[in-house]
Order: structure tokens, then C-alpha cells, then sequence
């Protein structure tokens, strides 16, 4: 008979510095419950930012980048979600290069340019009031 291994995370406690290990499992399931709060029309800032943090712990890219975007729509700014998200671009990008997926490099690259657009934007000033 064969068992599925738990995956397990580590997490470092900033406040006492231990590692704290969360399996897997109990952070896709806060995931889902913080995904319902959306659709129950609870979306925030606070909320999108605390879901993109636990996909990242996953290493679900593709949900990060999903939120980040949205963070970014709603607050143009520089700053943490603005680097995550071009570091998920270029990891996605390079993950496409190495399965040689040229559309796949060409959309990120793509996206890579609408970034780099929205940083030239917000130094210019064109989105202070955010």
C-alpha cells in the first residue's frame, strides 16, 4: 500500500526566529477560504496581497501572477508586488525558453514591457493620486 507524502513548508517566525513548519495541504485550504472571501465580494488590497503571499510560498507562479496584476490595477506603485512580479515573469519566461515555448517567451516578454511601461509611468508622475 502506498501513502502520499505530506509536502511541508518552512516558514521563519520573524518574531522569535524559529522555522515553523505548515504542511502544504493547510495552506492551500487558507487559499481557498481567502479566494471565497473574493468572491463573496471581499476583495481589498490587504486580502489580494495575503493570498499572492501564500501562492508564492506554493510556488503557485501562475495564481501569484494573477493577483499581483491585480494588486497592480488597483494600486500603481512601486515597491515589493511590482519586483514579484517581474521576478515571476522572468521565471516563467525562462521556464518557457527552456521548454523552447516561443509564445510563451514572447507573451512574458510582453508583459515585461508593460511593467517597465508602468515604472516609467509612475516615476513620470502619471499616477500620483494612487
Amino acid at each position: 500500500m502506498f501513502f502520499k507524502r505530506k509536502s511541508k513548508i518552512k516558514i521563519e517566525n520573524e518574531n522569535e526566529k524559529e522555522e515553523v513548519v505548515i504542511e502544504e495541504n493547510e495552506l492551500v485550504e487558507v487559499k481557498k477560504s481567502l479566494e471565497n472571501k473574493i468572491k463573496n465580494g471581499e476583495e481589498n488590497i490587504e486580502l489580494l496581497i495575503e493570498i499572492t503571499s501564500l501562492c508564492m510560498q506554493l510556488k503557485h507562479n501562475i495564481d501569484a501572477i494573477y493577483y499581483l496584476e491585480k494588486i497592480l490595477s488597483i494600486n500603481k506603485k512601486l515597491g515589493k508586488n511590482y519586483n514579484d512580479l517581474m521576478n515571476l515573469y522572468n521565471s516563467e519566461m525562462r521556464l518557457a525558453a527552456v521548454n523552447k515555448d516561443n509564445e510563451k517567451v514572447q507573451y512574458y516578454l510582453n508583459k515585461i514591457d508593460e511593467l517597465m511601461q508602468l515604472s516609467k509611468d509612475v516615476i513620470r508622475g502619471k499616477y500620483e493620486g494612487n
